[in-house]
């Protein structure tokens, strides 16, 4: 998922190497600039949805500035995070959508607070994804039950067993022969089809008591040739939860996995 591009001015080059960082978090690219009149430019002749631009000195700089705030037009967003002046400034006037945050002095401001001031204001925008509340998942192995949110599931011992086992693994793939050795420890099937048959019954009811939709799992996933895993984390808004890895019958007898 690519949201566009986003036009960066940050002075301090540990702060815009966080805030690149954060960006391509938020699936932005950065064109990054290194003062107004460059902004300017890049405006007029690019499409930049986003601009955050860092002013330490914005007596010194409000020429470039309205030249730049005239460049920009209604369709785009601003970000201005501008120093403490010792006399109040009027920011320019602009058509464009413009936020101005005021900062403490930078030699005594965190790196961590000037990202939390862009992400604040970047949620409020919707500019990008709402950070996803962690679903509850609890395992309770003694009452053979689980948790899931306000669902309390009772489990079959096969049932728990394959599921402790994947919620142990966090998040690791779990090859089809490994889950069945847990069923049929003295087993000695490696055809990935006859593994896969031979676990298939059970996994499908686990996953109709997991799932609100089994067609399309939230939580158990199968991964195409390989196995199983369990995801409690939320997917990336780009992710797939049924992936295909090409892994030879070797690897998946060995257990050399990824």
């Amino acid at each position: 998922m690519h949201r566009g591009v986003a036009l960066l001015l940050e002075p301090d080059h540990t702060r815009r190497m966080n805030l690149i960082h954060t960006l391509h978090q938020w699936y932005w690219a950065v064109l990054n600039v290194t003062n107004l009149d460059m902004a300017t430019h890049i405006v007029q002749h690019c499409v930049v949805p986003l601009c955050i631009l860092h002013l330490s000195d914005l007596e010194h700089t409000s020429a470039a500035l309205s030249r730049f705030l005239a460049t920009v037009s209604a369709d785009q967003t601003v970000i201005m995070l501008v120093d403490d002046s010792p006399a109040p400034l009027r920011p320019p006037q602009s058509s464009a959508h413009v936020m101005w945050m005021p900062t403490t002095p930078m030699d005594i401001t965190p790196d961590t607070t000037m990202l939390a001031v862009v992400r604040e204001l970047a949620y409020r925008l919707d500019l990008v994804p709402a950070p996803q509340q962690q679903p509850v998942f609890r395992l309770d192995p003694i009452q053979k039950r689980v948790q899931i949110d306000d669902r309390v599931i009772t489990l079959s011992e096969s049932e728990l067993i394959i599921l402790d086992y994947l919620y142990q693994a966090n998040g690791r793939i779990c090859t089809f022969l490994e889950i069945a050795r847990l069923l049929y420890p003295r087993l000695h099937v490696y055809d990935t089809d006859e593994l896969r048959r031979l676990i298939g019954s059970r996994i499908q009811r686990l996953r109709r008591k997991l799932e609100a939709d089994p067609a399309a799992p939230r939580y158990l996933h199968l991964v195409r040739g390989v196995g199983f895993r369990l995801v409690i984390a939320p997917l990336e808004p780009a992710g797939s939860h049924e992936v295909e890895i090409p892994v030879s019958e070797e690897a998946i007898r060995d257990g050399a996995l990824p």
